[in-house]
């Protein structure tokens, strides 16, 4: 073969190449259809985080045409929040499939009146105004122009956060990294501010002038018989896929055209529930030894609209690892990300919620107890739908709607459960030995008081358990007081403080009876032993006798106590050389100064010299 034709050859080759990537560059893109998602589903636990499941389908787009069918086609539906690490997950319809999944943003424009002389200016392009322009400090001129351009500056891009750089939302590296809800800047729609420049063209009488946009003060319209508007550009999170829709007939199931359907479910921060109990004890009495219950929630929304959706609140403590870190699916930017999860890594300890701390911070609401008070009969006999799965139960609340931003009020149940009256004393130490100190403080504290309070003991008789909530008990439609419920599996009992019982004076007294010297030997330390001695003294000036119930706690061995209380030795940390015991006893007081209880008991502790 001669050069000529290998040239002819190679030519060809790269005219068919070319003529390959032309036919493939002059295919028209796929279209971009925006769908709405719509929440179905929210399970809410009461730390502030939700698991919310949303659906679109997708024949119902608004711009789906009916030659969109059998051709490639791009969706984007509008609900990605900043969903927390391992938690988004997508799903859809049998015989569908989905490809190019990706998180983007999409922009939308509009027409919006101007707010500004720059953006007044972008209005009236091509048009001809008066402006006043201020380059004489004392004599301002103005001018007939037609607005010619207004150049914007090239957008700068946000630097890419490192250790040593601030980042978006202030993110601090030496604190927990908090997940970002719908409030805050990465997911949220966003309107894009135009940059514009220092300068305008002009034109004045044929010619072209350039002015400085900010001597120009005062825009006069002229002829323009309404207010000119500018186009506003927005962007806003998006969750962006490509699939083919089958056409409808090829669709039918059993007489019915089967929709394709795409959910996703994600676990975010801006949606909670906040539970609460109403005791009413006017009917209780000593033949009577049982109370009214009512259990409310309130549903907190701060994180998307909810519309005829299902709702489980969630009562029991589970385990969410990763609620704190953001989705890899998030916009936020990969460094923050990664600091966040290497966070998650060192801080794991002081990351792990205890059971006080799946409380909401604000259980003890303010209640308005005033003469409408209904009774509780008022409350729904027929208590909410619920499951229990495993540890954890589940209040069904069907149809709730509920908007971004509002608060929703749902009755729960009501029911009638048996109820106990007692007197109950935790005494407060006066004298605490430090085994670690290298001294002896032998001055008790005669400030202490000593509280006894009235409380209830209520047995869970109802078809739920309880969860951990403030609840506030009333009588005769009056406050008695307000404490916390205890999560209460169903048949356990638990105790509420109701108010201090005032008419019953109690007093703690302790004593070191002996003290003997280098008496033992832990740890290649020295400590001394103290034999001690103290007495519990109750007396009631009620006009009835009571109950009590007292808990006394002690650091040290071979306890002993009057009236044969139930001693418990509770953990204690490795290197600890006392024990710790705790002491109840359960007394029938009854009235007088007279019948005044005296209850003695001895231990001994050791203090290191």
């Amino acid at each position: 073969m001669s050069k000529y034709s290998t040239a002819s050859l190679i030519l060809a080759s790269c005219l068919l190449s070319t003529s390959s990537l032309l036919a493939q560059e002059a295919q028209p893109a796929k279209p971009i259809i925006k769908v709405d998602s719509k929440p179905i589903h929210v399970m809410l636990f009461k730390n502030g985080y939700g698991l919310v499941s949303s659906k679109a389908t997708l024949e119902k787009a608004p711009d789906l045409k009916p030659q969109h069918y059998g051709q490639p086609l791009s969706f984007q539906t509008d609900i990605f929040p900043n969903a927390a690490q391992g938690s988004f997950w997508l799903s859809w319809s049998p015989n569908t499939e989905l490809t190019n999944v990706l998180s983007t943003e999409a922009i939308s424009k509009s027409q919006s009146s101007p707010k500004s002389i720059p953006e007044y200016l972008a209005a009236c392009l091509g048009q001809t105004v008066r402006l006043k322009i201020q380059d004489n400090p004392t004599q301002p001129r103005w001018i007939t122009a037609t607005i010619i351009d207004l150049p914007q500056n090239e957008p700068q891009p946000t630097p890419t956060p490192t250790s040593n750089q601030a980042t978006p939302n202030n993110y601090n590296y030496n604190q927990t990294p908090q997940v970002q809800n719908f409030n805050e800047s990465h997911h949220e729609t966003k309107t894009i501010i135009p940059n514009f420049s220092n300068i305008v063209t002009v034109e004045i009488d044929g010619k072209y002038r350039i002015l400085n946009i900010h001597q120009i003060t005062e825009i006069d319209l002229l002829d323009i018989s309404t207010l000119p508007t500018f186009t506003k550009a927005t962007t806003s999170p998006v969750i962006q896929f490509d699939t083919t829709l089958k056409p409808m007939k090829n669709r039918m199931i059993s007489g019915q055209t089967v929709l394709t359907e795409v959910q996703s479910s994600f676990l975010a921060n801006g949606i909670s529930w906040n539970p609460s109990y109403l005791i009413d004890i006017s009917d209780l009495a000593d033949d009577y030894e049982k109370a009214s219950i009512s259990a409310k929630a309130l549903i907190v929304n701060d994180l998307i609209d909810l519309d005829d959706v299902t709702a489980e609140l969630i009562s029991g403590y589970p385990h969410i690892e990763y609620q704190a870190t953001s989705s890899a699916m998030s916009q936020i930017p990969l460094q923050q990300m990664l600091n966040q999860l290497i966070a998650r890594h060192d801080q794991n300890q002081n990351q792990r919620y205890s059971r006080n701390d799946m409380m909401m911070m604000n259980q003890a609401m303010s209640f308005d107890l005033n003469d409408s008070l209904q009774p509780i009969a008022t409350m729904p006999q027929v208590p909410t739908d619920g499951e229990m799965i495993d540890d954890l139960y589940f209040y069904q609340i069907q149809n709730v709607k509920l908007k971004k931003g509002q608060r929703g009020y749902y009755p729960l149940f009501a029911n009638t459960i048996p109820t106990k009256t007692l007197y109950t004393w935790d005494v407060t130490n006066t004298f605490n030995p430090n085994e670690y100190r290298d001294y002896y403080n032998d001055q008790q504290d005669p400030e202490i008081k000593q509280t006894v309070w009235h409380s209830l003991e209520l047995t869970n008789t109802t078809n739920q358990p309880w969860t951990t909530a403030s609840a506030m008990t009333i009588k005769n439609k009056r406050i008695l007081g307000q404490d916390t419920i205890k999560y209460t599996p169903i048949g356990s009992s638990t105790k509420l403080k109701i108010t201090q019982a005032l008419s019953i004076k109690a007093n703690d007294k302790e004593i070191m009876k002996h003290r003997r010297r280098n008496a033992a030997s832990f740890y290649g330390r020295t400590y001394d032993k103290l034999e001690m001695q103290g007495t519990l003294e109750l007396v009631n000036y009620k006009n009835h006798t009571v109950t009590i119930e007292i808990t006394k706690s002690v650091r040290g061995q071979e306890v002993s106590a009057d009236l044969e209380p139930t001693i418990t030795k509770l953990p204690v940390q490795y290197y600890s050389v006392n024990d710790r015991v705790n002491l109840k006893w359960t007394i029938t007081l009854k009235p007088g100064k007279e019948n005044t209880q005296k209850i003695n008991y001895t231990y001994s502790t050791y203090i290191r010299q």
